[in-house]
Parts: structure tokens; C-alpha cells; sequence
């Protein structure tokens, strides 16, 4: 498994999404199945403004990733995906490192 190591603002992101809870739900929804916010509102009993901020955090972070679809009525449906499949962070003499990885395996 190939990991690469995160500096400066992009670590404290990473950091904030170990220690959202919400963030944290999320991605466990998602891991498995792409879904839509309203798919995971309704699964995990989270209020949809909360799982619209953290999936904007999260896409805009490329943790998750979205993908579209458009309905039979013509609206654009979000579908998202897990996009980072393991986050290592540590403590040495120079402070917290954080690296990550997209493979699976």
C-alpha cells in the first residue's frame, strides 16, 4: 500500500475530519455504496444541512469524491464515494504527521 504524507493546512483538515463525528459517519456510510445526502440523512438520522457541510468539506478535500447523475425529471442528483482508504497520523520531535492512502489493499 503506497502512502503519501500531508503538510501544512490539508494535515489539520484531515485532522478535523478524525475528530468530527459527523464526518466520521459519513464516510462509513459511504465506504461501501455511493450515496446521495439525502440517502445519508435519512440512514444516519443526521440533519441534511449537517451532511451538505461535510460533504462540501469533504469533496472540496478530494476525501470523497461526487459523481451526477441527472433524474428523469431533469434535476442533478449527487451521488458520493469514499475516495481515501486509510489515514495514518502520528506524534514525533517535529509534531503531528498525517499520510494517507486511496488504495484499498
Amino acid at each position: 500500500m503506497k502512502f503519501r504524507e500531508i503538510f501544512d493546512e490539508k494535515k489539520d483538515i484531515f485532522l478535523f475530519v478524525l475528530s468530527d463525528k459527523i464526518c466520521r459517519i459519513i464516510i462509513r456510510s459511504i465506504t461501501e455504496k455511493s450515496k446521495s445526502a439525502i440517502e445519508i440523512s435519512d440512514e444516519e438520522g443526521i440533519s441534511l444541512a449537517s451532511v451538505y457541510r461535510r460533504l462540501d468539506i469533504l469533496s472540496n478535500n478530494k476525501i470523497i469524491m461526487p459523481s451526477a447523475i441527472i433524474s428523469k425529471d431533469g434535476k442533478k442528483i449527487f451521488f458520493y464515494k469514499v475516495n481515501i482508504h486509510y489515514i495514518q497520523t502520528w506524534f514525533d520531535i517535529n509534531g503531528v504527521k498525517v499520510k494517507i492512502s486511496n488504495s484499498r489493499c
